[in-house]
Parts: structure tokens; C-alpha cells; sequence
């Protein structure tokens, strides 16, 4: 599948909001920027401070395995 990109501008909060398949109340979720873990929870509110690009992962676990995504944001300065 293609890589999703969100656009922002430096300083506003967007939401990411995933569909998930196979999850269930057992699945535990991560979400990590450079293997630093930023969320634990199914959605990532986020905000950057500098323009650049930043790779967001997103882990789910849970009985059947771990399922993993990479995110990729881009925020700009205006």
C-alpha cells in the first residue's frame, strides 16, 4: 500500500485515525518517531515544532501478531 502523508504547518495539531482490521480490546498499540515511542493509544494527535519531514510508525499488537505501519508527515512554516 502507498505511504500515507499528512501535511501541517509548524505548530497545529492534526489527528491520525487509523482503520483497523483484527483488532480487538487485547491490542495494545505504539506509536514511535526515530524508535523513541510518542503514543500508546489507537489515534496520535501531533504537532512539530520545526518544519521538516517526520516517519511516524504505528505498532499493533495483539494475539494474532504485531502489524506495523509507517506514517509520514510533513510540516511546513507560512
Amino acid at each position: 500500500p502507498p505511504l500515507e502523508v499528512y501535511k501541517t504547518k509548524i505548530g497545529r495539531e492534526i489527528t491520525i485515525a487509523p482503520v483497523y482490521e483484527n483488532t480487538d480490546s487485547e491490542t495494545t498499540f505504539n506509536w514511535t518517531i526515530d524508535g523513541k515511542s510518542i503514543c500508546t493509544t489507537s489515534t496520535l494527535t501531533f504537532s512539530a515544532d520545526e518544519a521538516g519531514r517526520y516517519f511516524i510508525l504505528i505498532s499493533a499488537t495483539n494475539a494474532r501478531g504485531t502489524t506495523e505501519k509507517e506514517i509520514r508527515t510533513v510540516s511546513i512554516s507560512l
